[in-house]
């Protein structure tokens, strides 16, 4: 049975009861909330023209085809992706890379400005900035694949503040 307050007094709590509530405080004043990452991308990831081969292309980070050893790159507009990061100023974040291929085209061994995924601790600048340019391989399966122009593949950014 709980003792009874008499008029006009109020409810204290046990000693322990402040001292918890006090610890709780800390913890949340002493944690950082992040604002949003967004992530736009200022020049598409394009490997050109390629032929219904089996093989694979490999687009550098210069706009450029480093590798083509089954000669499947016959030529077209090759550029190296450019997205631009932006969220919370002078933080770091840690970045991800992974495709969703499907059709006999594939995408892997992604290459960025700031090394191979996955990338830890890249920085943002005091705008809150990160310009990544992006290359990757390019595996053509040509008994999966689908001849025609503008095939497109997807791929998604995994961004985390650190």
């Amino acid at each position: 049975m709980r003792p009874r307050r008499r008029h006009g007094e109020h409810w204290r709590p046990p000693p322990w009861m402040g001292l918890g509530a006090a610890l709780l405080c800390l913890v949340l004043v002493s944690g950082q909330a992040y604002g949003q990452i967004s992530v736009v991308e200022d020049v598409e990831l394009d490997f050109g023209a390629v032929v219904d081969v089996d093989g694979s292309v490999v687009l550098n980070l210069s706009d450029t085809i480093a590798s083509d050893p089954n000669g499947i790159h016959v030529g077209g507009f090759v550029s190296s992706g450019v997205y631009r990061i932006q969220g919370d100023p002078l933080t770091a974040v840690d970045i991800d890379i992974s495709a969703q291929n499907g059709s006999g085209l594939s995408l892997s061994g992604f290459t960025t400005s700031e090394g191979a995924p996955p990338i830890l601790a890249a920085a943002l600048d005091a705008g809150g900035r990160l310009d990544l340019t992006l290359g990757a391989t390019l595996t053509v399966t040509s008994s999966q694949a689908t001849p025609g122009d503008n095939q497109a593949l997807s791929f998604t950014f995994t961004i985390d503040y650190n």
